[in-house]
């Protein structure tokens, strides 16, 4: 459902920050809190990150912006206002909550300074950079993580998890990682929480589901030799669960060397069909 055509379910109007009133569909706060209702000017689109497979999704961008006529760096996700944007609603609810990620803007999620239409045709999420310092997403092309920004990112989950918010887009393609290890984890369209709410699409999650993404979040990093020790419950176990582990290794291999995922109750996750 499009935003731009589309009013919000009243329980929405209870909660800090959240706004479905054009133009604004979000109140910012803390160090922002003066940017209500107001845009940010010139914004300078850059380098993106991430990337996706559906040409509908919103795209993010390294940016640079004038927020109450002062320059700053951002992080635009810019949506194209003609597409529907299935998660809009979830997202910015969650960012709107103190129960959910509010208390961890400007943290480990970016903290919203605006959200605004702007010429062309797009609505743009402009969020504060935590640093200037050289951003990237966390994908491994070549590019070596370190055990500090290792240990950061997992620092970063644990905190989204404290909240009772499970990401859902567990992908080394959303977390941004700043030369100086900074981190945002970006993309809470497909998120679930503890404590939930049906009316904007955020459904509940078990703590169980929660640790099942900590350790899935271990594996992608490779802490402390996760993917050795996911492959050996595997191949330890019976014919079959070898047979199934290779198969989805020869699977996942024509497409990235680094998606073999956990298993959980004797199946895969399969990360292909959660994101």
């Amino acid at each position: 459902m499009n935003p731009l055509e589309s009013p919000l379910y009243d329980p929405l109007t209870e909660i800090e920050g959240f706004t479905d009133g054009a133009p604004s569909y979000y109140h910012p706060s803390g160090r922002w809190t003066h940017m209500v209702d107001k845009p940010v000017e010139k914004i300078k689109f850059g380098t993106t990150l991430g990337y996706s497979m559906d040409p509908g999704d919103p795209v993010t961008y390294i940016a640079k912006g004038y927020a109450n006529g002062k320059l700053v760096p951002l992080l635009c996700k810019r949506y194209d206002v003609w597409r529907e944007w299935p998660g809009f609603h979830t997202e910015m609810y969650l960012y709107s909550s103190s129960e959910h990620l509010r208390p961890l803007q400007g943290k480990c999620v970016p903290h919203i300074i605006s959200v605004q239409t702007i010429p062309g045709g797009y609505l743009t999420v402009n969020c504060e950079l935590l640093s200037v310092n050289g951003w990237s997403d966390a994908h491994p092309d070549g590019k070596f993580i370190s055990q500090e920004k290792k240990k950061r990112i997992l620092e970063a989950y644990h905190r989204i998890h404290k909240q009772g918010v499970l990401h859902g887009s567990v992908s080394l393609h959303n977390i941004a990682i700043s030369d100086d290890s900074r981190v945002h984890i970006l993309d809470f369209r497909k998120s679930r929480a503890l404590v939930s709410c049906r009316a904007v699409g955020l459904y509940s999650c078990t703590q169980e589901e929660l640790d099942f993404e900590m350790r899935y979040v271990r594996f992608i990093l490779d802490w402390n030799g996760a993917k050795r020790k996911e492959k050996e419950m595997w191949m330890g176990d019976s014919a079959g669960s070898q047979k199934q582990w290779l198969a989805a290794d020869k699977a996942r291999l024509q497409r990235s060397p680094t998606n073999i995922v956990p298993r959980q109750s004797h199946e895969l996750w399969d990360v292909e069909k959660e994101e």
